[in-house]
């Protein structure tokens, strides 16, 4: 391990100063308004500054306070959510607001330890809030930081390593400016976003890089290791798409703990399990059929997806055709018959089908990525 070549308290001057000089003008940054901060660091969870910004703007615009955002229909926030994935995200933040404004009226506690309490809020956005907002010296350790420690300190374990974040995170302790570490840990995060890249970082006009192992050795491309990757599991999945005599097409809200919990798709069936059957059935109807494959890859997951589109009379006929691949019964019922999100929540899993005319299907619903991909393939308006 190679330590830097002057104190430590000179590296945390040298970064504060340039990031006074530097720092973007953020909107979070405007204030230090905890609502804001903690918004702003749900959304960039997994998600870059620039794909992230105009979410938290339609946000805040939206919902300008806690207040607001409590108050909000869950599928509206989830239909506002579209598009940035991990949809746990946004039924998280739905839940801490409904709580912050109930239960705490409106005020987000100081403490990291008490911030952590707070669904959906982990150790690097309790310690962003407690730290930005409220003064508390606590490290903010997230992609950026680590890699730019990593550097700096030589530390050679992949960034997923359990015995690397430990290194890391102690490290980020003693860098930490005690009598700003607001602005410390936007500095050291801001400094890998801009200057201390994954790829081909900008050591020639870092504000550190005489305190930096690996730029001292020439070793920068060497660090951080490669994280260790992780065996995704492939999930094989029928997107059912009736078309009916009337127009109409079928929507469903999923209910499960399973993937898009909240999130609408057409009914979906695991291939595996009842491709036979269903192929059979709707080779006995001689319904004409459309199917397009997509690839579509999660954190944890790989989907191999095809979506059946196929003419059909009504919904009675798709019942039976239900019935017959699942060995289930399963009710439909007309969009107008659900009055709101309390009347689609209380709904059983397997009923929770609803009809829909193909011009609304996804006007007001918020919907996954995956079927976004198939919308691109095979506009509604084709029909």
């Amino acid at each position: 391990m190679s330590d830097p070549a002057k104190p430590v308290h000179s590296l945390s001057e040298s970064l504060l100063r340039w990031y006074g000089e530097h720092k973007r003008p953020l909107p979070w940054r405007k204030n230090k308004d905890p609502y804001k901060v903690w918004l702003s660091e749900i959304i960039l969870q997994q998600t870059r500054i620039d794909q992230g910004r105009p979410y938290f703007e339609r946000f805040a615009a939206k919902y300008p306070d806690v207040h607001s955002l409590a108050n909000a229909d869950e599928v509206e926030v989830l239909n506002l959510w579209q598009g940035l994935g991990y949809y746990s995200r946004a039924r998280n933040l739905h839940h801490t607001a409904k709580f912050v404004s109930g239960k705490l009226g409106g005020n987000f506690p100081h403490t990291q330890k008490d911030l952590r309490k707070l669904k959906g809020i982990g150790e690097y956005t309790s310690a962003a809030i407690a730290s930005i907002c409220f003064s508390e010296a606590v490290p903010v350790v997230d992609g950026n930081v680590m890699r730019v420690i990593s550097r700096i300190y030589l530390i050679p374990d992949a960034l997923n390593d359990t015995a690397q974040k430990a290194k890391i995170y102690k490290h980020a302790v003693n860098l930490l400016d005690r009598s700003n570490p607001g602005d410390f840990n936007q500095a050291i995060m801001e400094l890998g976003s801009l200057i201390c890249k994954p790829f081909k970082p900008e050591c020639e006009i870092c504000p550190v890089s005489s305190f930096c192992g690996a730029y001292k050795h020439q070793k920068t491309t060497e660090y951080p290791k490669p994280k260790i990757k992780l065996v995704k599991k492939e999930r094989s999945l029928f997107f059912l798409i009736p078309v009916f005599n009337n127009g109409c097409s079928l929507l469903t809200r999923r209910n499960t703990s399973d993937i898009w919990k909240g999130l609408y798709t057409f009914p979906l069936l695991d291939k595996e399990k009842h491709k036979e059957r269903l192929q059979r059935k709707l080779a006995e109807k001689a319904c004409p059929i459309e199917t397009i494959s997509i690839k579509h890859i999660l954190s944890h997951q790989i989907i191999l997806a095809d979506f059946l589109r196929f003419q059909i009379k009504d919904r009675g006929e798709f019942c039976d055709l239900w019935n017959y691949a699942t060995g289930e019964m399963v009710n439909i019922v007309k969009e107008d018959a659900i009055s709101s999100t309390k009347d689609l929540l209380s709904m059983e899993e397997k009923s929770n089908i609803f009809e829909i005319e193909f011009d609304e299907l996804f006007l007001k619903y918020p919907l996954p990525r995956l079927i976004s991909k198939y919308l691109e393939k095979r506009p509604l308006e084709k029909i």
